[in-house]
């Protein structure tokens, strides 16, 4: 009730973290999280960047150890031109990530978005861990976002 009392005031922000509050809070937390990670992904399509990130800012602050929905907010801040912001969430994520092949498309996002920051030797170190954890989806990763980082 109070995210919609802080949504009616025009704060969306506050609303926003309410709701996610109550939604991890909730034994349906991982299908609240997919639920707007799959709406973000769907606005993207559709050219909605911006109301893709905040659908995919409410799953991650729903699910916030889950690597893809940082990957995704990554690329999408990427997309926007919000390289540093991506940055940042990539480096905030990267440690917490214990799975080896949940790295890889971490590591992938990262280096382009350290490239795009001209951190080459970063870059080129982000690129560099994910071939060696798996070579294949390391290169799969680089592929499809290359397409996404394309103008």
């Amino acid at each position: 009730i109070y995210g919609e009392y802080l949504d009616a005031l025009g704060d969306a922000v506050g609303a926003r973290r309410k709701f996610a509050d109550s939604y991890r809070s909730t034994p349906q937390r991982d299908a609240y999280a997919r639920h707007f990670a799959d709406a973000a992904a769907e606005k993207h399509a559709a050219g909605r960047v911006d109301d893709a990130l905040a659908d995919l800012e409410i799953a991650r602050e729903i699910s916030p150890d889950d690597p893809e929905f940082s990957a995704d907010l990554a690329v999408l801040l990427s997309i926007q031109g919000r390289f540093a912001e991506a940055d940042r969430v990539l480096a905030d994520t990267l440690p917490r990530v214990v799975t080896p092949r949940a790295r890889v498309p971490l590591h992938a996002t990262h280096s382009l978005v350290l490239t795009a920051l001209r951190r080459h030797d970063d870059a080129r170190r982000a690129r560099t861990a994910a071939l060696a954890i798996d070579p294949d989806l390391a290169e799969a990763a680089l592929d499809q976002l290359a397409t996404l980082f394309s103008p």
